[in-house]
């Protein structure tokens, strides 16, 4: 039985324009997620390219570079200075060496697509050509008119380990970040190097403040907050959160700033001065220690090649003069208080203690000088000696051991 023959005429010319009409359907959504699917990366969610240089996963070779490096198709070429533009290995590992007095480093991609924002680890040293460098978070960001290339002219020795660019396409609405938060100093320590996260202060103590330095410890540990526009001085509490990267700095635990630190954020209280927590020379040794406030009581003072050492048994730190305090070690410790500090070179740690204050540092006792033996007086025969007990007299003959006192 056909269809045309249940339904009306009117009802039957429903059913196929319906049926027209998904067919229709079906294929414009087809077309559309085939569109989609072949649509160039610019037209797609933003994304992230990375020049990792310390691995270059590109080349096995380090040394000059000649040719442009590829990424995900962004390009970066680069220009010469007064030495040869080179991914340089050295003890520290591999980096982009980009030297000034000619030197340059261009990041282009697509067209379709801007560079919306760079950011980089390791050393920077030059000028964008265009859009703006924070030289104190390593970020460049793009300007009013956006680009798909930025030059970067050298004004000093580049060490770059690595680049992470953000592209986007032309008109996107700027990025939104979602960052992961941690809820104390360790947590934070504990994320990978570069990482980024909101770091949650509770009562956290500063410790000492050099500088751009500012050391501060929670109860979870210690860590240097590295130039990030926080104003506070020695002794005062530190509330609320702020957002920075997790780096290292010849392996210290730093607290970076990022783009998206505000310090606004953190509330800053007087409190107590910071009071050096005593622990042996072994624990203070311990990674969990770094940075800080210690003092030692249990260690010998050993003068190495013009380097002081605080010793006890297999365990060594040295003494490190950081802060430029004006004191001079005496001949031998009774108790030395400093924030330890971690120095890493070529995959070895030395720990050093730096003492903050003059005052950390103090000597044993000497040994109090004998008193003077009295010297004898002779009168009417008999022998007397002085002391502040009154006269002593030995009797004329007698050996020197039989005395009386006499008022």
């Amino acid at each position: 039985m056909k269809l045309n023959n249940l339904l009306s005429a009117s009802t039957a010319g429903d059913v196929i324009t319906i049926i027209t009409n998904m067919k229709k359907i079906t294929f414009s959504f087809f077309a559309l997620l085939m569109a989609v699917l072949f649509l160039p990366s610019s037209a797609l969610a933003r994304e992230t390219v990375t020049f990792d240089f310390a691995a270059h996963p590109w080349t096995e070779t380090v040394g000059n570079i000649t040719e442009p490096i590829v990424q995900r198709e962004v390009t970066l070429t680069t220009t010469d200075g007064g030495t040869a533009t080179r991914l340089y290995s050295g003890t520290d590992g591999v980096d982009l060496r980009v030297y000034k007095n000619g030197g340059s480093f261009t990041f282009t991609v697509p067209e379709g697509q801007v560079i919306e924002k760079i950011e980089f680890s390791g050393t920077v040293a030059a000028t964008a050509g265009t859009g703006t460098y924070d030289s104190s978070t390593k970020t460049w960001t793009q300007p009013d008119k956006q680009v798909n290339a930025v030059t970067f002219t050298a004004t000093n020795t580049n060490k770059i380990t690595k680049a992470v660019l953000t592209i986007a396409a032309p008109g996107e609405a700027p990025e939104v970040v979602e960052l992961s938060k941690v809820d104390n100093i360790a947590a934070f320590k504990a994320l990978a190097k570069d990482a980024e996260a909101e770091l949650t202060l509770t009562d956290a103590k500063v410790l000492y403040v050099k500088g751009t330095d500012m050391l501060v410890e929670d109860a979870t540990g210690a860590i240097d907050f590295f130039n990030i526009g926080l104003t506070a001085t020695a002794g005062q509490v530190l509330n609320g959160s702020i957002a920075g990267k997790n780096s290292l700095y010849n392996g210290m635990p730093q607290f970076a700033k990022s783009s998206n630190t505000d310090v606004t954020k953190v509330t800053v209280a007087n409190g107590d001065a910071p009071v050096a927590v005593e622990m042996t020379v072994a624990e203070a040794m311990a990674e969990t220690s770094y940075l800080k406030y210690v003092k030692l009581t249990d260690a010998t003072l050993v003068l190495e090649e013009k380097t002081y050492y605080l010793v006890n048994g297999d365990n060594k730190i040295q003494i490190y003069n950081n802060f430029k305090l004006d004191y001079t070690l005496p001949e031998a410790i009774k108790s030395i208080a400093g924030i330890i500090i971690p120095f890493t070179k070529s995959g070895t740690t030395i720990v050093e203690l730096a003492p903050i204050a003059v005052a950390d540092i103090v000597a044993v006792d000497p040994d109090p000088e004998p008193e003077p033996e009295p010297e004898p007086i002779i009168a009417d025969g008999t022998y007397y000696l002085y002391n502040e007990a009154g006269k002593v007299f030995f009797e004329r003959g007698a050996a020197w051991g039989t005395q009386a006192t006499v008022g």
